[in-house]
């Protein structure tokens, strides 16, 4: 049979996969890295497609209307929270102007509350001054916090500008108010940075200039459209350059995840046929490779097509079915065969 009509066969045929033993070591090879890449697709497509403004893609609890009210409070009290490039060529958020107008009390952030329920809806955080590692760690406390009946806790959604990143999370209020919401319950989180944000770029402008810098008017429904695409392209850029790292990282780990679990299931066919009393015993290493190698390739796209189907358990469809197909073909094809049987032909 000839090598492209054996691959064809060794999709659903063990015993076209053992076949493939007679095959150049290479075309094995070949298969191998084919499955292990194909297998990832639906992952590495997935993770293409989440941009920051899928953070907006939930319920929000009023948080577009918290947004516009803290936007408004920024352009009436004269502050700029503008994207900037520092000494060493990084690009920051820095404030400009007096943020105590902005603050209720004696509090050291903005909040907005529903004017009908007095429920908070937004806190906006300002830690441009700090460092990373303290505006990491103040996020992190707000994350930790616990809410009971004994001891609630003062939880909203809320937005944190440090000076290098950013960090936005959203809270059901109704989940918060119950005690069944803590910190950690969060139905939406975002974290950027600057890298890809243009120098300049200005958040108090996002409630009156759209992306070709012609003015509008938020009160009207074609404003609300606009402002929204501001913070939303705005989030797309922040997180731009995070998605980019996650793509590569998470493709790269799953593509070696893969390949250990083929290298493991070929072992697996070198060890099931060691026994003297299996026919097969007379497979070497490199069968046994050449034989994982070409039984790869069914699995990988059976979770190619089951990946992009069930997205949630991408990165687990190739294990399982690789682990399938090696136990079928050990039962059927590579175990002790009665007294009598032919092995498979060298």
């Amino acid at each position: 049979m000839n090598t492209v009509k054996l691959i064809f066969a060794s999709l659903f045929k063990n015993d076209a996969a053992i076949e493939g033993r007679k095959k150049s070591w290479l075309i094995a090879l070949i298969i191998f890295l084919f499955s292990t890449i194909v297998a990832v697709i639906p992952l590495t497509v997935a993770t293409a497609n989440t941009n920051g403004s899928s953070f907006f893609g939930s319920t929000l609890y009023s948080f577009d209307i918290g947004l516009q009210k803290f936007n408004q409070a920024l352009d009436d009290n004269d502050i700029d929270l503008t994207v900037a490039e520092n000494l060493d060529l990084e690009h920051i958020l820095v404030t400009t102007g007096d943020l105590a107008p902005m603050y209720e009390g004696t509090n050291t952030f903005y909040q907005y509350k529903n004017p009908v329920s007095n429920q908070t809806v937004i806190k906006v955080y300002f830690m441009t001054g700090n460092t990373i590692t303290e505006t990491t760690d103040f996020v992190t406390g707000l994350l930790a916090l616990t809410n009971t009946s004994v001891a609630p806790a003062d939880i909203s959604s809320f937005i944190v500008f440090g000076s290098h990143a950013m960090y936005a999370y959203l809270y059901n209020p109704a989940g918060v108010a119950d005690f069944s919401v803590a910190g950690s319950g969060y139905t939406s989180g975002f974290q950027g940075n600057f890298t890809n944000v243009e120098p300049g770029t200005n958040l108090r402008n996002f409630i009156k200039y759209d992306a070709s810098n012609d003015s509008f008017d938020v009160n009207t429904a074609a404003g609300q459209t606009k402002f929204m695409n501001n913070w939303k392209t705005f989030f797309d850029n922040s997180y731009s350059q995070i998605k980019q790292t996650l793509l590569w990282s998470s493709t790269g780990i799953m593509i070696g995840v893969d390949a250990i679990i083929g290298i493991f299931m070929i072992l697996m066919i070198f060890i099931l046929t060691r026994g003297k009393n299996n026919p097969n015993h007379t497979f070497s290493v490199l069968d046994a490779f050449k034989i994982g190698s070409w039984s790869m390739l069914s699995p990988a796209i059976i979770a190619l097509i089951l990946g992009f189907i069930f997205t949630s358990y991408a990165s687990m469809i190739f294990i399982m079915t690789m682990g399938l197909r090696i136990m079928w073909m050990s039962m059927k094809n590579l175990r002790p065969m009665p007294t009598g049987s032919a092995p498979v032909k060298k």
